[in-house]
Protein backbone atom coordinates (compact mmCIF):
# COMPACT_ATOMS: atom_id res chain seq x y z
CA UNK A 1 0.00 0.00 0.00
CA UNK A 2 1.38 3.05 -1.15
CA UNK A 3 1.36 6.66 0.90
CA UNK A 4 -0.29 8.02 -1.85
CA UNK A 5 -3.34 4.97 -1.38
CA UNK A 6 -3.39 5.12 1.38
CA UNK A 7 -4.42 8.77 1.54
CA UNK A 8 -7.49 8.12 -0.28
CA UNK A 9 -8.37 5.50 2.20
CA UNK A 10 -11.02 7.63 4.75
CA UNK A 11 -13.40 7.51 7.13
CA UNK A 12 -15.42 9.89 8.88
CA UNK A 13 -12.93 11.83 11.47
CA UNK A 14 -13.83 11.69 15.27
CA UNK A 15 -12.76 15.25 16.12
CA UNK A 16 -14.85 15.69 18.94
CA UNK A 17 -13.71 12.40 20.76
CA UNK A 18 -10.00 13.45 19.57
CA UNK A 19 -10.66 17.05 21.33
CA UNK A 20 -11.96 15.98 24.17
CA UNK A 21 -9.20 12.93 24.93
CA UNK A 22 -6.41 16.35 24.22
CA UNK A 23 -8.20 18.35 26.41
CA UNK A 24 -8.63 16.03 29.36
CA UNK A 25 -4.27 15.39 29.06
CA UNK A 26 -3.34 18.85 28.88
CA UNK A 27 -3.77 19.36 32.38
CA UNK A 28 -1.95 16.34 33.53
CA UNK A 29 1.06 16.98 30.76
CA UNK A 30 1.49 20.38 32.65
CA UNK A 31 1.48 19.61 36.41
CA UNK A 32 3.81 16.29 36.02
CA UNK A 33 5.89 19.00 34.19
CA UNK A 34 5.62 22.05 36.22
CA UNK A 35 6.45 19.99 39.37
CA UNK A 36 9.57 18.72 37.55
CA UNK A 37 10.56 21.90 36.84
CA UNK A 38 10.11 23.28 40.17
CA UNK A 39 11.57 20.27 41.93
CA UNK A 40 14.44 18.09 39.38
CA UNK A 41 15.39 21.77 38.36
CA UNK A 42 16.44 20.19 34.81
CA UNK A 43 14.74 19.59 31.41
CA UNK A 44 14.86 16.02 30.89
CA UNK A 45 13.91 14.14 27.41
CA UNK A 46 11.20 12.94 29.28
CA UNK A 47 9.15 15.57 31.00
CA UNK A 48 9.91 18.66 30.09
CA UNK A 49 10.37 19.49 26.49
CA UNK A 50 7.59 16.89 25.67
CA UNK A 51 5.53 19.49 27.96
CA UNK A 52 6.43 22.27 25.53
CA UNK A 53 6.00 19.85 22.49
CA UNK A 54 2.48 18.98 23.25
CA UNK A 55 1.30 22.14 24.11
CA UNK A 56 2.64 23.94 21.37
CA UNK A 57 0.95 21.71 18.97
CA UNK A 58 -2.46 22.17 21.51
CA UNK A 59 -1.54 25.85 20.91
CA UNK A 60 -1.13 25.05 17.07
CA UNK A 61 -4.50 23.71 16.88
CA UNK A 62 -6.54 26.04 18.81
CA UNK A 63 -6.19 24.68 22.11
CA UNK A 64 -6.75 26.99 25.33
CA UNK A 65 -2.97 27.43 26.06
CA UNK A 66 -1.11 30.24 27.59
CA UNK A 67 1.46 31.66 25.46
CA UNK A 68 2.85 33.74 27.81
CA UNK A 69 3.31 30.37 29.84
CA UNK A 70 4.54 28.19 27.25
CA UNK A 71 6.59 31.19 26.42
CA UNK A 72 8.08 30.76 29.72
CA UNK A 73 8.74 26.95 29.60
CA UNK A 74 10.36 27.22 26.75
CA UNK A 75 12.70 30.32 27.23
CA UNK A 76 13.49 28.37 30.82
CA UNK A 77 14.27 25.28 29.06
CA UNK A 78 16.76 26.20 26.82
CA UNK A 79 18.46 28.50 29.00
CA UNK A 80 18.96 25.31 31.02
CA UNK A 81 19.63 23.36 28.23
CA UNK A 82 22.75 26.04 27.04
CA UNK A 83 24.54 26.33 29.90
CA UNK A 84 23.87 22.58 31.13
CA UNK A 85 27.41 21.17 32.08
CA UNK A 86 28.59 17.45 33.18
CA UNK A 87 30.81 17.03 36.40
CA UNK A 88 33.60 17.50 34.78
CA UNK A 89 32.62 20.96 33.62
CA UNK A 90 32.03 20.34 30.21
CA UNK A 91 28.70 21.67 28.45
CA UNK A 92 26.08 18.88 27.28
CA UNK A 93 23.15 20.41 26.77
CA UNK A 94 20.74 18.49 28.77
CA UNK A 95 21.33 15.80 27.41
CA UNK A 96 21.08 14.77 23.34
CA UNK A 97 17.80 13.68 23.30
CA UNK A 98 16.38 16.56 25.26
CA UNK A 99 18.38 19.19 22.98
CA UNK A 100 16.57 17.60 19.91
CA UNK A 101 13.26 17.72 21.04
CA UNK A 102 13.63 21.20 22.29
CA UNK A 103 14.09 21.72 18.55
CA UNK A 104 10.97 20.05 17.32
CA UNK A 105 9.34 21.95 20.18
CA UNK A 106 10.60 25.90 19.46
CA UNK A 107 7.97 28.54 18.32
CA UNK A 108 7.65 28.68 14.59
CA UNK A 109 9.00 32.56 14.94
CA UNK A 110 11.93 31.48 17.33
CA UNK A 111 14.88 33.53 17.64
CA UNK A 112 17.30 31.04 15.52
CA UNK A 113 20.61 31.90 18.01
CA UNK A 114 19.86 29.79 21.09
CA UNK A 115 18.48 26.81 18.33
CA UNK A 116 21.75 27.00 16.46
CA UNK A 117 23.60 26.68 19.73
CA UNK A 118 21.96 23.86 20.66
CA UNK A 119 22.66 22.22 17.62
CA UNK A 120 26.26 23.39 17.69
CA UNK A 121 26.32 21.11 21.11
CA UNK A 122 24.81 18.23 19.23
CA UNK A 123 27.59 18.23 16.41
CA UNK A 124 30.39 18.20 18.71
CA UNK A 125 28.27 14.86 20.28
CA UNK A 126 28.42 12.99 16.76
CA UNK A 127 31.19 9.95 16.51
CA UNK A 128 33.27 9.53 13.53
CA UNK A 129 31.34 6.97 12.64
CA UNK A 130 28.37 8.80 12.07
CA UNK A 131 26.09 8.36 14.78
CA UNK A 132 25.73 9.82 18.36
CA UNK A 133 25.40 7.89 21.09
CA UNK A 134 22.02 7.35 23.23
CA UNK A 135 22.00 8.96 26.97
CA UNK A 136 20.99 9.11 30.00
CA UNK A 137 18.75 6.56 30.74
CA UNK A 138 18.03 5.06 27.23
CA UNK A 139 21.01 3.07 26.58
CA UNK A 140 19.38 0.60 29.47
CA UNK A 141 15.96 -0.41 27.76
CA UNK A 142 14.41 -3.60 27.06
CA UNK A 143 16.49 -3.36 23.37
CA UNK A 144 19.59 -3.72 22.12
CA UNK A 145 21.76 -0.33 23.05
CA UNK A 146 22.60 0.35 19.19
CA UNK A 147 19.10 0.31 18.73
CA UNK A 148 18.95 3.46 21.13
CA UNK A 149 22.44 5.19 19.55
CA UNK A 150 20.07 4.56 16.60
CA UNK A 151 17.02 6.13 17.27
CA UNK A 152 18.82 8.87 18.67
CA UNK A 153 20.71 9.38 15.84
CA UNK A 154 17.02 9.52 13.60
CA UNK A 155 15.71 12.04 16.28
CA UNK A 156 18.36 14.35 15.72
CA UNK A 157 18.32 14.23 11.48
CA UNK A 158 14.96 14.89 11.86
CA UNK A 159 15.19 17.86 14.52
CA UNK A 160 17.98 19.17 12.10
CA UNK A 161 15.78 18.94 8.81
CA UNK A 162 13.58 20.75 11.10
CA UNK A 163 15.79 23.53 11.73
CA UNK A 164 18.49 23.14 9.05
CA UNK A 165 20.97 25.43 10.69
CA UNK A 166 23.47 25.27 7.23
CA UNK A 167 26.61 25.37 6.89
CA UNK A 168 29.19 22.85 5.62
CA UNK A 169 29.62 21.07 9.07
CA UNK A 170 26.58 20.71 9.30
CA UNK A 171 25.47 19.28 6.04
CA UNK A 172 28.24 17.01 6.34
CA UNK A 173 27.19 15.41 9.72
CA UNK A 174 24.00 15.12 8.39
CA UNK A 175 25.21 13.24 5.44
CA UNK A 176 27.78 10.92 7.67
CA UNK A 177 24.69 9.99 10.16
CA UNK A 178 22.43 9.45 7.34
CA UNK A 179 24.90 6.90 5.84
CA UNK A 180 24.99 5.20 9.00
CA UNK A 181 21.74 4.87 9.52
CA UNK A 182 20.76 3.67 6.21
CA UNK A 183 23.55 0.94 6.80
CA UNK A 184 20.76 -0.31 9.20
CA UNK A 185 17.39 -2.07 9.39
CA UNK A 186 14.81 -1.20 11.69
CA UNK A 187 15.42 -2.83 14.97
CA UNK A 188 12.70 -4.64 17.77
CA UNK A 189 11.15 -1.24 18.93
CA UNK A 190 8.69 0.25 17.32
CA UNK A 191 10.50 3.31 17.89
CA UNK A 192 13.00 2.25 15.04
CA UNK A 193 10.86 1.13 12.69
CA UNK A 194 8.39 4.83 13.19
CA UNK A 195 11.63 6.12 12.22
CA UNK A 196 13.09 4.81 9.99
CA UNK A 197 9.83 5.34 7.91
CA UNK A 198 10.38 9.27 9.15
CA UNK A 199 13.34 9.49 7.07
CA UNK A 200 13.09 7.07 4.20
CA UNK A 201 9.68 7.90 3.47
CA UNK A 202 9.37 4.45 2.21
CA UNK A 203 6.36 2.44 1.25
CA UNK A 204 7.61 -0.75 1.80
CA UNK A 205 8.36 0.78 5.62
CA UNK A 206 5.39 1.89 5.60
CA UNK A 207 3.66 -1.10 4.80
CA UNK A 208 5.49 -2.98 7.67
CA UNK A 209 4.61 -0.55 10.37
CA UNK A 210 0.93 -0.92 9.40
CA UNK A 211 1.07 -4.57 9.63
CA UNK A 212 2.04 -4.52 12.91
CA UNK A 213 -0.89 -2.51 13.88
CA UNK A 214 -3.17 -4.58 16.58
CA UNK A 215 -6.55 -5.57 16.16
CA UNK A 216 -7.56 -3.33 19.17
CA UNK A 217 -6.13 -0.46 16.99
CA UNK A 218 -2.85 -0.03 18.82
CA UNK A 219 0.66 -0.19 18.09
CA UNK A 220 3.16 -1.87 21.23
CA UNK A 221 6.55 0.15 21.90
CA UNK A 222 8.20 -3.58 21.48
CA UNK A 223 7.54 -5.74 19.28
CA UNK A 224 5.52 -8.54 20.88
CA UNK A 225 3.82 -6.83 23.50
CA UNK A 226 0.17 -5.45 24.25
CA UNK A 227 -0.50 -1.99 22.79
CA UNK A 228 -0.12 0.80 24.20
CA UNK A 229 -0.17 5.28 23.90
CA UNK A 230 3.81 5.76 23.57
CA UNK A 231 4.35 3.43 20.30
CA UNK A 232 0.65 4.42 18.80
CA UNK A 233 1.03 8.12 19.56
CA UNK A 234 4.54 7.62 17.98
CA UNK A 235 3.21 6.00 15.30
CA UNK A 236 0.14 8.93 14.75
CA UNK A 237 2.60 11.34 14.54
CA UNK A 238 4.85 9.64 12.35
CA UNK A 239 2.11 8.93 9.66
CA UNK A 240 0.92 12.57 9.94
CA UNK A 241 4.82 13.68 9.12
CA UNK A 242 4.61 11.70 6.26
CA UNK A 243 1.53 12.56 4.58
CA UNK A 244 -1.25 10.44 5.92
CA UNK A 245 -4.20 11.57 5.87
CA UNK A 246 -6.07 12.57 9.53
CA UNK A 247 -9.39 10.38 8.35
CA UNK A 248 -7.56 7.54 6.64
CA UNK A 249 -8.80 3.98 8.11
CA UNK A 250 -5.20 3.11 10.53
CA UNK A 251 -5.51 6.89 11.99
CA UNK A 252 -9.41 6.78 13.05
CA UNK A 253 -8.34 2.67 14.30
CA UNK A 254 -5.29 4.25 16.72
CA UNK A 255 -7.19 7.47 18.18
CA UNK A 256 -9.96 5.19 18.64
CA UNK A 257 -7.59 2.89 20.72
CA UNK A 258 -6.60 6.25 22.69
CA UNK A 259 -9.52 7.24 23.75
CA UNK A 260 -10.75 4.23 24.92
CA UNK A 261 -7.55 3.46 27.37
CA UNK A 262 -7.18 6.99 28.55
CA UNK A 263 -7.65 7.07 32.14
CA UNK A 264 -9.59 9.26 34.61
CA UNK A 265 -6.97 11.88 34.88
CA UNK A 266 -5.94 12.27 31.55
CA UNK A 267 -3.04 10.11 31.32
CA UNK A 268 -2.32 6.57 29.75
CA UNK A 269 -0.25 3.94 31.64
CA UNK A 270 2.64 2.92 29.68
CA UNK A 271 4.94 -0.71 30.58
CA UNK A 272 7.96 0.49 32.14
CA UNK A 273 10.75 0.63 29.19
CA UNK A 274 13.13 -0.75 31.56
CA UNK A 275 14.12 -4.48 32.20
CA UNK A 276 12.33 -5.98 35.61
CA UNK A 277 11.31 -1.76 36.60
CA UNK A 278 7.99 -1.61 38.22
CA UNK A 279 7.92 1.94 38.18
CA UNK A 280 5.88 3.28 35.15
CA UNK A 281 6.06 7.11 36.07
CA UNK A 282 8.40 7.92 33.59
CA UNK A 283 7.29 5.71 30.56
CA UNK A 284 3.62 6.63 31.63
CA UNK A 285 3.98 10.24 30.81
CA UNK A 286 6.30 9.84 27.70
CA UNK A 287 2.98 7.80 26.83
CA UNK A 288 0.49 10.49 27.64
CA UNK A 289 2.39 13.36 25.98
CA UNK A 290 2.77 10.93 22.71
CA UNK A 291 -1.05 10.50 22.52
CA UNK A 292 -1.42 13.90 23.25
CA UNK A 293 1.18 14.40 20.01
CA UNK A 294 -0.93 12.01 18.04
CA UNK A 295 -4.08 13.07 18.59
CA UNK A 296 -2.94 16.92 17.57
CA UNK A 297 -1.72 15.59 14.74
CA UNK A 298 -4.64 13.34 14.05
CA UNK A 299 -6.77 16.38 13.92
CA UNK A 300 -7.07 18.62 10.82
CA UNK A 301 -5.95 22.13 11.08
Amino acid sequence: MTLALLGLLTLAPQSQELRQAVEKSLPYIEKKGVDWIANRKCASCHHVPFMIWSHREALDRGFAVDPKELDDWTRWAVEFSLNAKTEEGRRNGGGLDTMAQLILARPPKAEDKPYRELSDLILGMQKPQGYWPAGGQLPSQRRAPQESDETSTLWVLHAFRSLDPGGESWKESREKAAKWAGERRPGKSNESLALHLLTTRSDALLKELLARQKDDGGWSWLSGEASDALATGQNLYVLNRVGVKPDAEPVRRATQFLIRTQRDDGSWLVRSTKPKSKDVAISSYWGTAWAAIGLLRSLAK
